[in-house]
């Protein structure tokens, strides 16, 4: 099984990264220059059997804008333009990273995206022709409900939750019928997810 893992931080899930590469051939796709300490460091680097490809952002947080925004989109009513706005400031985000997980995903069977509230994971499902897993990690339950972040969850087609109830939140927003698990701190939960989204309509899951 090919994973591709998509986070807006890979030092996050290199660990992750290294125990699925026990049983699986991954990749991790990440942007850089999200801090002042990583603004340098577009790439490609292996991290043990793990291959990590860094993008540049296109532009830095300015946190106050994401904030002022926030609020706009948690107040509604729901507008498009505005709440893809909040998306894109939120970050981080790399055109370059998105331009580049089309054909990355072509190549792969599944892709995991991190966050829910991250650009990546928005703007970067629907360029996915593969089973895409979605690991939430709300931070702000107050915006799990807008427009744009229901419309990322329904097209995910396995989840990661870090625990019962943020499972739980999640059902409620968008139904409970995509295969999921709950992280343990091992590779275990997120294989199995990705098996079960793989797996033939009429056949065993896939190895």
């Amino acid at each position: 099984m090919r994973i591709v893992l998509v986070s807006p931080d890979d030092r996050s899930c290199r660990a992750l990264g290294r125990e699925l590469s026990r049983r699986a051939s991954v990749e991790i796709l990440g942007p850089c220059g999200t801090g002042a300490v990583r603004w340098l460091d577009p790439g490609t680097s292996r991290d043990g059997a793990v291959t990590v490809r860094r993008f540049r952002a296109d532009y830095p947080v300015v946190a106050e804008l994401e904030r002022r925004l926030a609020r706009a989109v948690a107040a509604g009513p729901a507008d498009p333009a505005l709440q893809e706005r909040w998306v894109q400031e939120r970050g981080p985000y790399s055109s370059a990273l998105l331009d580049e997980l089309g054909e990355c995903a072509e190549n792969c069977d599944v892709v995991v995206f991190f966050s829910l509230d991250s650009a990546l994971t928005v703007l970067g499902l629907p360029l996915v022709g593969r089973p895409a897993v979605v690991v939430p990690s709300v931070v702000d339950w107050s915006l799990a409900g807008s427009e744009v972040l229901r419309g990322a969850l329904a097209r995910a087609t396995g989840f990661v939750f870090a625990s019962p109830e943020e499972r739980g939140r999640i059902h409620a927003l968008v139904g409970g019928d995509s295969p999921s698990a709950i992280a343990d701190g091992s590779s275990a939960p997120f294989l199995e997810v990705a098996r079960r989204v793989c797996a033939p309509a009429d056949g065993p899951p896939a190895r």
